[in-house]
């Protein structure tokens, strides 16, 4: 018969740590798709390669590797709101085919 066990401790996992994991995951992803076309277009097997990677490091109980990571998907995340805040330069739209003048 299976020994479920190590399944069950998987499962017990708090889900507010899966959604930092999945955070974790989806930043790394947005981060690499910028470097091409490439990254852009296999961006489904990239999540896939970084979760695997990231439960890899869990389950070996790499846990200062982990902790690494997650306070840098949570750093980067307040920075990334920080940045966003910055003024990106005046924006100008031309409406010219919808005026009523001619």
């Amino acid at each position: 018969m299976f020994d479920f066990t190590p399944l069950q401790s998987v499962l017990e996992i708090d889900p507010s740590y899966i959604a930092l994991f999945a955070a974790m995951v989806f930043g790394m992803t947005q981060a690499v798709k910028n470097f091409g076309s490439w990254f852009e277009t296999y961006a489904l097997p990239l999540v896939f390669a970084f979760s695997l990677v990231l439960s890899t490091l869990i389950v070996l109980q790499m846990n200062t590797a982990v902790m690494i990571l997650a306070l840098t998907q949570i750093i980067s995340a307040a920075a990334s709101g920080l940045y966003g805040w910055g003024k990106k330069g005046d924006v100008n739209v031309d409406f010219s085919d919808y005026l009523d003048e001619k």
